[in-house]
């Protein structure tokens, strides 16, 4: 008997300014995936915040241009729709399911992707997601709020940055 594969949703593009970045991210993210194990979905997020599921070949192909992702036909653009037991992405055009996926893996930088945004909207879609959580991630993304709660709990991040620095030159 065959075991399913894991269905991943990997989420790149999106709003920030570092989209282009988030879409190399992505295209190694997917490359270095173990196909026997995981059912790859790619998502990508255009510049509006539009969803669109492409081919994982496809996307690996155009991913080097974002003007050649822009041109992909767009008939497969997606709404993630929460609740549990149903599938979460539908298609636009159509108001059909596509699939459901078991868990997302946001491969997006900057505002909109690495601030707990994304990771907001997948919670409350009620489904699982990789990397840091909301607060985490938030936290993460203001330096300075950062900074002060490292501080606050007595971790000196200018003696960490200075001997870090000096062993990597060393």
């Amino acid at each position: 008997m065959m075991k399913r594969k894991i269905r991943v949703g990997i989420l790149c593009g999106g709003k920030s300014a570092e989209h282009e970045v988030s879409l190399q991210s992505a295209r190694n993210v997917i490359e270095a995936m173990d196909k026997d194990k995981y059912e790859v979905l790619s998502i990508y997020i255009d510049k509006q915040g539009q969803w669109f599921l492409i081919d994982c070949m496809e996307f690996i192909q155009k991913s080097s241009n974002p003007n050649l992702l822009q041109s992909v036909k767009k008939a497969d653009n997606l709404a993630i729709v929460p609740g549990d037991n149903t599938p979460q992405l539908i298609n636009l055009s159509n108001r059909k399911p596509i699939k459901s996926v078991d868990v997302f893996f946001p491969v997006l930088h900057g505002p909109f992707g690495e601030d707990g945004t994304i990771q907001g909207l997948l919670k409350l879609a009620n489904v699982p997601c990789v990397g840091a959580s909301i607060l985490g991630s938030a936290i993460g993304m203001d330096k300075d709020v950062m900074k002060r709660l490292m501080r606050e709990n007595s971790f000196d991040l200018s003696f960490y940055m200075e001997n870090r620095m000096c062993s990597v030159k060393n």
